[in-house]
């Protein structure tokens, strides 16, 4: 899964870095289902072997609910603006109070 512990560069303009994060959830969104396409043709693989890896493809389904649970995170997070509204209401909080101080 990809990481999106991106934090603010020093004078960087908080609507750029907004869209750098929405970008990069963008990107990662693109990116998952190719991620569950794969895992499942590696969950016939297994399966088509014989002996059966039982452990092997419970690993896999494992890791592709985890990867669909993502895939509804990601997406309600693109969907939701209070998040976005937060730190712009921050930003420009912060940048206030340091005006007057």
């Amino acid at each position: 899964m990809l990481n999106h512990t991106m934090s603010m560069q020093v004078g960087e303009n908080p609507q750029h870095y907004l869209d750098r994060v929405k970008s990069s959830f963008q990107d990662e969104l693109k990116a998952i289902p190719k991620i569950i396409d794969s895992i499942d043709a590696q969950i016939a693989a297994e399966r088509a072997k014989q002996p059966i890896d039982r452990k092997k493809i419970e690993q896999l389904t494992t890791l592709q609910d985890q990867y669909r649970l993502r895939q509804t995170t990601v997406t309600e997070g693109l969907t939701r603006t209070l998040p976005y509204d937060d730190i712009k209401a921050y930003i420009s909080h912060k940048g206030d109070y340091e005006k007057q101080t």
